[in-house]
């Protein structure tokens, strides 16, 4: 069930009124930790659809989110999920993780590092994921880092298993041009970047599987 204690595509949405107090937090951690953070903004509704769209969470058995921040796109995957789908999401910043749990106080948050994706999915009975969404800003991580944590997270994945991340910079951008060479050595399949408009800018999508 699931656990609440638990070639480029563009794309333009016409954007909604943003929640007050998930973009003031976000600024608020954002000013105190910037590589942590990596973002001043939660994701507006509809990037957090964006995120979650393709990658078959309605069929799966077993989904993790990292950095899910105030939790809009964890709205949208929850929607998603079917019934007998085991879920949760893995948030380092303190006021973040207090956030999210007055947003979804039933889903199941590990206030960590997703470094100790394993642990984490020993204590939630899962033996393989069938997707991982992540927001967390990989670009601004030491490339040491950004590795360790993907084979951690490939190693808890199913093959075939799907995967998303996103970032606000384009490829034009030296580190993360590098951060895609280091998806495209560690997926079978990294898909052209969606591009979709947030706020104030483009915010980058992609999809890859394992």
């Amino acid at each position: 069930m699931i656990s609440h204690d638990r070639a480029s595509v563009q794309t333009e949405i016409k954007p909604r009124r943003p929640k007050r107090r998930g973009t003031l937090a976000f600024l608020s951690e954002f000013i105190l930790s910037p590589l942590q953070i990596g973002a001043f903004a939660e994701s507006p509704p509809w990037v957090a659809r964006a995120m979650v769209e393709g990658l078959g969470v309605e069929r799966a058995r077993a989904v993790a989110e990292f950095g899910p921040g105030t939790g809009p796109i964890t709205t949208e995957i929850l929607r998603r999920l079917p019934q007998d789908c085991t879920f949760f999401a893995i948030e380092k910043s303190d006021r973040l993780a207090e956030l999210f749990r007055k947003r979804h106080p039933e889903t199941t948050l590990f206030h960590d590092s997703v470094e100790r994706i394993r642990e984490f999915c020993g204590r939630m009975g899962v033996e393989q994921l069938d997707a991982v969404v992540t927001s967390i800003p990989w670009i601004l991580m030491p490339g040491s880092l950004q590795e360790r944590i993907l084979d951690e997270t490939l190693a808890m994945m199913r093959p075939g298993a799907r995967f998303s991340t996103i970032t606000y910079r384009s490829e034009k951008f030296g580190l993360v041009k590098k951060f895609r060479a280091l998806m495209d050595r560690k997926f079978a399949v990294v898909e052209p970047v969606s591009v979709v408009k947030s706020r104030l800018s483009n915010a980058y999508i992609y999809r890859c599987t394992k």
